[in-house]
């Protein structure tokens, strides 16, 4: 609120009819980053709100999903992007829809809690296989011993109803 900005973030996805014509008064802007949250893009349809929808599910995740509406039948004013070239390639061969990639830009930190020299990976995510953790969890159990001393893998997320064994 500093600079002017109010952010707001919900629990839950529903809101009731009060909160949707709130949400398209009082927003010039509203960023939505994955498409879990298509329910709110039923708000923004031929309304004034720009709409920048950054997705980072891919092909096989929107199809599991099965909640992905189809790009052409939304608004000029909400515009897609996706997080790589993947995901691209994905809305393409699903809608024969072209969208933007917006990279995730990730700035390289050390931890000033830190007292030893390890290289921390965080890999927050739900435990599903669309995910692969289990692949990166092979790819680590292959590396050398000089690189396992200086690295630590920090894994953080959720079991999914019917994936339970994956976790």
């Amino acid at each position: 609120r500093a600079r002017g900005y109010e952010i707001e973030v919900r629990e839950y996805v529903v809101g009731d009819d009060d909160f949707r014509k709130r949400m398209q008064r009082e927003y010039d802007l509203v960023f939505l980053n994955t498409s879990s949250v298509t329910p709110y893009i039923y708000y923004y349809i031929n309304t004034n709100v720009q709409v920048l929808w950054w997705l980072h599910e891919t092909k096989q995740q929107l199809m599991n999903e099965n909640s992905m509406v189809n790009p052409y039948l939304l608004s000029k004013n909400i515009c897609f992007y996706g997080v790589t070239d993947a995901v691209k390639r994905g809305i393409a061969e699903m809608f024969g829809f072209d969208i933007k990639v917006l990279h995730m830009p990730i700035k390289e930190a050390k931890s000033k809690e830190s007292d030893n020299d390890k290289t921390v990976f965080f890999i927050p995510a739900a435990y599903t296989y669309i995910k692969g953790q289990d692949r990166l969890l092979e790819a680590v159990s292959d590396l050398p011993d000089d690189m396992l001393l200086v690295s630590e893998f920090v894994f953080c997320g959720y079991r999914l109803d019917g994936q339970k064994e994956y976790a």
